[in-house]
């Protein structure tokens, strides 16, 4: 991206499943959650590329 730009990136935050292990009764091993902390990863894992490809980027950079 060109200096000075800004991008964006899109994360699913709503309806993300994930392992769980369910209640005593419950012999599901997925679940299904909506919430910010749902995209954490996904943000995560966005801002651990761009730390890859330009180590020396600032916070502020990024």
């Amino acid at each position: 991206m060109a200096a000075g730009k800004k991008g964006g990136v899109a994360v699913p935050a709503t309806r993300s499943q994930g392992a769980w292990r369910g209640w005593p009764r419950s012999k599901k091993s997925y679940a299904s959650w909506s919430g910010a902390s749902m995209a954490t990863s996904h943000v995560t894992g966005a801002i651990a590329l761009i730390k890859q490809s330009k180590p020396g980027a600032t916070v502020g950079e990024i």
